[in-house]
């Protein structure tokens, strides 16, 4: 079966989803064989006036806090990111469209959609 922009279109009118603020946490896969791709299942949500929010993480930027440094409750633990140090980080900048493997054609397809808003943070 193929599932083409209109079939998603359908879907967003039914749930009554035009305009709405969207969080799409989903694999391209869960959709069937989508004629178009990531890129159709896109268009048809800001076709539809959507605001599409998705994750779009980047964890080459992480690095854990210098030894010594890690405070209690920031969200880490000890020997957390191990391999990674300061020295090998990469930057995060919003204008990217770098995104971690895994986290999917969807989201990199929101990426690369030039209207894309991506927040200052690479989590």
């Amino acid at each position: 079966m193929v599932v083409a922009k209109q079939d998603i279109v359908h879907g967003i009118k039914q749930l009554e989803l035009e305009t709405a603020i969207v969080c799409l946490h989903s694999s391209l896969k869960s959709f069937g064989y989508v004629d178009g791709g990531a890129a159709s299942i896109v268009e048809a949500f800001v076709e539809q006036g959507c605001t599409l929010v998705v994750p779009t993480f980047y964890f080459a930027s992480q690095v854990p806090a210098p030894p010594g440094r890690n405070v209690e409750r920031n969200g880490g633990a000890e020997g957390e990111l191990t391999g990674r140090d300061w020295a090998n980080a990469e930057g995060f900048e919003q204008a990217s469209n770098a995104v971690s493997a895994g986290m999917g054609a969807i989201p990199q397809a929101v990426l690369h959609n030039p209207g894309r808003i991506r927040g200052d943070h690479p989590l």
